[in-house]
This record gives structure tokens, C-alpha cells and sequence, in this order.
């Protein structure tokens, strides 16, 4: 899907990059089956493809796997997942997603979710990698049952600080809008570009931290769950706030390394007991 091998490194034939973007995305609808959870139906596109350990399960297990290796500027990208009335899904990534540098246009990433009347469904991706030169423009558009469940956590590495390398320079933009019956109960927007890197050593951004993770959770009995989230993350080595109100739950990390803010995010989705850590998280 990608000609050229790193999109990412200085001097790539950008004229060539152009004409070889990529336009793809899943979409998969999941219902109930007895006691287990089953694909309906499923689509795949521009190299993208779903596994899943079991085709029967509860929760059914969903592994999205990108055949191209990564994404850069001018790729578009559409996830959309609907679980059906008592369906269990859950959806993750074989490995961390890694964004390349852009010649000038954006990675957009398109994900909708539905979550129908007593079903569940969790959006739990490994993290997204930020390389330096990166444009990044993000838009998940999520609709919830009065009965239905959520849950999503979505990690973002700003560079590759393991290798050394930080994220100078590019351009992220996250928008969030999360419904329930129709009616909107979490929105959000963030926007970082230029000196990233700068901005987030800034005290009231992120105090020199490169990891950054977002947990939210929709269910009736988010208040009595707080707790337990807020326990499994004090002991870890990260930084985290956890709030709830009205059925939501949300908890924010940040780190300095990616799998210290991991093993904070399985914790806290341990606590949680919505559905399990994907397999894929352990690996």
C-alpha cells in the first residue's frame, strides 16, 4: 500500500507519495448470538483487515490490522463499528499505529461508533506514534443507548522517545462528540501544532510528558466505578485524574514512556470490569 519505505525521513519523493495515499477503513456490524457475540457483517478496504480469535465469543474480540505498516499525509482513513442490541464487541490494532511525516497534507481518521439498546462495545486501539512532520487530524462520532455500554481509549505517542527521537514539529487535531439516545454528553477538541514538543514541556499542558491517553467510559453505574479506576492508577508510574458524573467516567494519563502508560491503561480497564484487556495489549 506504501511504495515508498518511510514516509517519515527527510528527502522522500513526495510528488510520488501523492498519487499513491490511501483511502480505506473497516466497517463491521457485531450481534448477539445465544450467550456470545458474532460478526453480521463486515467490510474491508485499502488494506485494512479484521481477525478475530474466536467467531463466536463474549466479547467477541476484533483485531484490526493495518497490511501497510502505517499511515502519512493524505491518507483517509473510516472505522465503523455497530454492536447490536446485546452484542459484546470489542475492537483493537495488532500493533501501535504509526503516523509519518506529511509533504503537507493530513492523515484524517474518521471513527463512528453504535451502540445499540444492552449492548457493549469498546474502541480500545494501541497507541497512536506521532513522527515528527506529522499532520494528524482525528474525528470519532459515537451514538448510545439509554442501556447500552462504552467504553474508549485511545494513547498517543508524541515521538518515538525510545528510539531518542522527539516530536519537534506537526499538527494534531482531536475532535470528540459522544451521544447518548441522541443527545450529547461529552464533546471535546484539542489542537496542537508547531513545536509540540515546546508546548507540551509547558507546566498547565503536560510538564515534559510525551505519552498521553484518554479513557471514557458510558454506563449508568460510572459514579461506582470512579474508585476503582482512581486505585488501580495510583500505584502506577504515570500521571492521572479520574472524574464522573451523569454516567460518564473519564480518566486522563500521562507519562514518559509508552509501556508504563500501558500497563496503567490495562489496570484501569481491569478496574473497570466493562470488558477485559484485549489479548493484543499483552503482546
Amino acid at each position: 500500500m506504501f511504495a515508498a519505505a518511510s514516509p517519515s525521513e527527510p528527502g522522500s519523493a513526495t510528488s510520488s507519495l501523492r498519487a499513491i495515499r490511501a483511502v480505506g477503513g473497516i466497517t463491521l456490524a457485531a450481534r448477539r448470538d445465544g450467550a456470545a457475540t458474532a460478526i453480521a457483517s463486515l467490510h474491508e478496504t485499502g488494506g485494512y483487515r479484521v481477525k478475530c480469535p474466536s467467531p463466536r465469543a463474549n466479547p467477541l474480540e476484533a483485531v484490526m490490522i493495518n497490511t501497510g505498516g502505517g499511515v502519512a499525509g493524505g491518507d483517509c482513513i473510516a472505522f465503523n463499528a455497530r454492536a447490536a442490541a446485546g452484542a459484546c464487541l470489542s475492537l483493537t490494532t495488532a500493533t501501535a499505529e504509526r503516523i509519518y511525516r506529511s509533504d503537507g497534507a493530513a492523515t484524517t481518521t474518521d471513527i463512528t461508533l453504535d451502540v445499540a439498546t444492552g449492548a457493549t462495545l469498546a474502541w480500545l486501539p494501541q497507541a497512536s506514534i506521532l513522527f515528527s512532520g506529522s499532520i494528524l487530524q482525528r474525528r470519532l462520532a459515537v451514538d448510545v443507548a439509554p442501556t447500552g455500554r462504552l467504553l474508549i481509549v485511545e494513547t498517543t505517542a508524541f515521538g518515538r522517545t525510545a528510539s531518542g527521537e522527539t516530536l519537534a514539529r506537526g499538527d494534531i487535531a482531536d475532535q470528540w462528540r459522544i451521544r447518548r439516545d441522541s443527545r450529547l454528553v461529552f464533546a471535546e477538541a484539542m489542537r496542537l501544532e508547531g513545536d509540540i514538543a515546546a508546548t507540551l514541556a509547558r507546566p498547565a499542558v503536560a510538564a515534559g510528558a510525551t505519552i498521553a491517553a484518554l479513557l471514557l467510559c458510558v454506563t449508568p453505574d460510572a459514579e461506582e466505578r470512579r474508585d476503582h479506576v482512581r486505585d488501580s492508577l495510583a500505584s502506577q508510574n504515570i500521571f492521572a485524574g479520574v472524574s464522573a458524573w451523569n454516567g460518564l467516567l473519564v480518566a486522563r494519563v500521562l507519562g514518559h514512556r509508552l509501556d508504563h502508560v500501558a500497563i496503567a491503561l490495562r489496570a484501569a480497564v481491569t478496574a473497570l470490569d466493562i470488558t477485559p484487556p484485549p489479548a493484543a495489549w499483552t503482546h
